[in-house]
């Protein structure tokens, strides 16, 4: 899908973000496939009327491929539901456009349920975002991953994985680097899924593709 010379910013799903896509050149936007993160919705309108606007913002700011992840649309210490994903992805596939569901370790059945629909359906893939809890189990990481495919229906090779390392201060940088090496060696099947991303120490919205 790309390459280490890939841009795959974080941005959350606001007016301002979708402002700096729409501004970048032809030449750059090749190189770049972002990981939008549905916000939760403007108490001043419903859920779907909401929902509607952003993602009409989106669609007229960046026609080209990206990455969907609604984790935050979700109440604080709460999972997405099922329902937010659904219904976001309805609208989009209406207006033609290109995403990708994003999933984690740990969420529900009947979320991976949904995921695994529109994996179906679209033929596009999907992103598996691994957090750090997740690569501290090391050795039942390889068994999560193959189950995790195996429910979605999914092959490796249909799979963008992103290590998200959140957030981490430039002191910590020496150390992160550290921990990296030591996590992508623990990664199953490394150069056989679709891309493998990770997010960068220094900067919180810079994904750096080692695939």
């Amino acid at each position: 899908m790309f390459d280490h010379k890939h841009y795959v910013p974080i941005l959350k799903g606001k007016g301002g973000e979708f402002w700096a896509l729409s501004k970048l050149k032809a030449a750059s936007k090749l190189l770049v496939t972002p990981v939008i993160e549905l916000v939760p919705h403007d108490k001043k309108n419903t859920f779907e009327a909401d929902l509607a606007k952003k993602l009409i913002s989106l669609n007229e700011s960046w026609p080209e491929q990206f990455f969907f992840d609604v984790r935050f649309a979700a109440p604080k210490n709460e999972l997405p539901t099922s329902s937010t994903l659904s219904a976001a992805f309805r609208r989009m596939r209406a207006h033609g456009m290109k995403a990708i569901p994003v999933t984690r370790l740990g969420y529900s059945p009947k979320f991976q349920e949904t995921i695994r629909a529109i994996a179906e359906q679209d033929q596009s893939g999907v992103m598996i975002r691994l957090a750090v809890a997740d690569l501290a189990i090391r050795e039942k990481l390889k068994t999560a991953l193959s189950n995790l495919c195996n429910f979605l229906g999914v092959s490796e090779g249909q799979v963008d994985l992103l290590v998200d390392y959140g957030f981490k201060h430039p002191d910590d940088y020496e150390d992160l680097l550290y921990l990296q090496g030591l996590h992508l060696s623990k990664i199953p099947k490394i150069r056989e899924w679709r891309t493998l991303s990770k997010r960068s120490a220094k900067d919180a919205v810079r994904l750096i593709s080692v695939h």
